[in-house]
């Protein structure tokens, strides 16, 4: 294998390389972030009402899961209207005590925070939440992912190619032109020595 060739493939393979990791990285990357900033709000969220009902529930002691009213209450931090989010309380046998009927889209997100009280697991909080529009965000991302990776491989590989691919003729070419050279100088030689 020649220079030419392999020194083509090294920049293939680089122009290849850079536009594949750039079409997957970039929303794989946004996804994972997303999807952590999704799973902390709502953990966020599900601390925050563990950490109110543990504080009701310590004060009305064994009536605290009868108060359906009052638990519903203490649940109901409003979220912004884009980000539905249905919350649940359960019991320390995992019985469900109270659920907020709201309808959320597949897929689902689940985080859930124990509700402590005296050191014992009385219940436990549950946020759900969709991730839908992340995975949406995450395919426009994706497109444009793509559209740099096309770019990043034009720039990493096809223009350089043919700047090589260039260089290389001219290369050539000066080669050519030096034999050549050679060649008249060398046949001028002899007829000089001939004529000596």
């Amino acid at each position: 294998m020649n220079s030419r060739a392999r020194i083509r493939g090294l920049i293939m393979g680089i122009g290849v390389t850079a536009a594949l990791a750039t079409a997957v990285l970039v929303p794989a990357g946004y996804f994972i972030h997303s999807y952590r900033n999704e799973a902390v709000k709502l953990d966020f969220m599900a601390q925050i009402n563990a950490s109110r009902l543990a504080k009701y529930a310590y004060l009305n002691e064994d009536i605290w899961r009868y108060q359906l009213h009052a638990l519903f209450e203490l649940i109901s931090l409003r979220e912004a209207p884009q980000d539905p989010v249905r919350k649940r309380i359960v019991d320390s046998a995992g019985a469900t005590i109270i659920q907020e009927e709201i309808a959320i889209s597949w897929p689902v997100m689940r985080q859930g925070v124990d509700v402590i009280v005296d050191g014992r697991k009385i219940g436990e909080v549950e946020i759900e939440g969709s991730f839908r529009s992340i995975l949406i965000e995450t395919a426009l991302v994706g497109l444009v992912g793509m559209l740099l990776g096309v770019l990043s491989y034009f720039g990493a590989c096809r223009f350089p190619i043919r700047v090589l691919d260039r260089a290389f003729d001219q290369l050539e070419q000066a080669r050519r032109d030096v034999e050549t050279h050679a060649a008249s100088t060398q046949y001028a030689y002899e007829e000089l020595q001939r004529q000596n």
